[in-house]
């Protein structure tokens, strides 16, 4: 891959401009394996993205331990310490295998960016993509040392890959050891302060707490999708059902908990399947907060 290559079809650049004020001031550099090119602290010189190989950014976690941030293993990966990219590097980049970087220097790129739309553009694109990757890794991270902070009491489940929400759930359930299980997403539109209303019906001896959002604070769309589901659900079965079978915080007892692991087919519909299981159910109304993170993946 020649440079020009790089910047036009890695980098997605297009403006003609924009391409021939890039090319002379980029530089390719190779870094040996372990090498560190940027350190905590340290005022970046030029503006790196990944050509070839692969870096981490690793920070002092509260252990005392390197806490991995990031990871850049793609090319055209912005190798970036700090948000924004010209300030002093809040963690520590290192080549965990011998790499290739392009770069640019700082002030040129800050140039470019200040000058050019499509810059702009490649900047805001870029960026957006380096603090998602660093939020995740920091969110599994924190899960990781409250592991360890709570050794027995707070156990992560980590998944190699998206295999959906059930599928999540059900891997949370076989790690579940408790008389009462509750179930949770983790965007806290549904506030854990919840929890403790869905463990006092469990205790009087329902076996599952269905939850009914007040005040929903979804888009109209997901609002009429909830309900064309419940709809349809309730169609389906025999027996008790639920009003709300969208609202994933709910409550469960062992022997339903146990049931449902019992049962062999793959693809379960969980509070579907926990109801056919159930003697006792019960509904409460629980509050509905705006999504704090991520986004949601459901399609028609």
């Amino acid at each position: 891959m020649t440079i020009e290559s790089f910047v036009r079809e890695t980098l997605g650049l297009t403006d003609e401009a924009v391409v021939q004020s890039i090319l002379p001031l980029a530089e390719i550099q190779t870094v040996k394996k372990n090498e560190i090119v940027l350190r905590e602290g340290q005022t970046p010189e030029r503006l790196a993205f990944l050509w070839s190989g692969a870096f981490r950014g690793y920070f002092n976690s509260r252990t005392g331990k390197d806490a991995t941030d990031c990871f850049c293993c793609r090319p055209g990966d912005p190798i970036v310490a700090s948000i924004p990219f010209y300030a002093p590097a809040q963690i520590t980049m290192q080549a965990i295998k011998q790499s290739e970087m392009f770069t640019v220097p700082i002030q040129a790129a800050v140039g470019l960016i200040e000058r050019e739309p499509e810059a702009q553009r490649l900047h805001d694109r870029l960026m957006y993509h380096s603090m998602n990757i660093h939020a995740e890794i920091r969110q599994m991270l924190s899960s990781m040392d409250a592991a360890e902070k709570y050794d027995g009491k707070i156990v992560g489940v980590f998944l190699t890959t998206n295999f959906g929400q059930h599928a999540a759930v059900t891997a949370g359930l076989k790690t579940a050891l408790g008389k009462f299980v509750i179930t949770l997403d983790a965007d806290l539109q549904n506030p854990p302060e919840e929890i403790p209303k869905l463990v006092e019906k469990l205790r009087e001896g329902y076996d599952v707490v269905g939850t009914i959002r007040e005040n929903r604070k979804d888009t109209f769309f997901r609002r009429w999708a909830s309900k064309t589901v419940n709809f349809m659900v309730r169609k389906l079965c025999n027996g008790k059902t639920m009003t709300d079978y969208g609202c994933m915080l709910r409550g469960y007892s062992r022997n339903v908990v146990n049931a449902i692991l019992d049962c062999p087919e793959h693809g379960k519909f969980i509070p579907m399947l926990a109801m056919s299981y159930a003697r006792r159910t019960v509904e409460i109304h629980v509050k509905h907060a705006d999504r704090t993170a991520g986004e949601p993946e459901g399609e028609v």
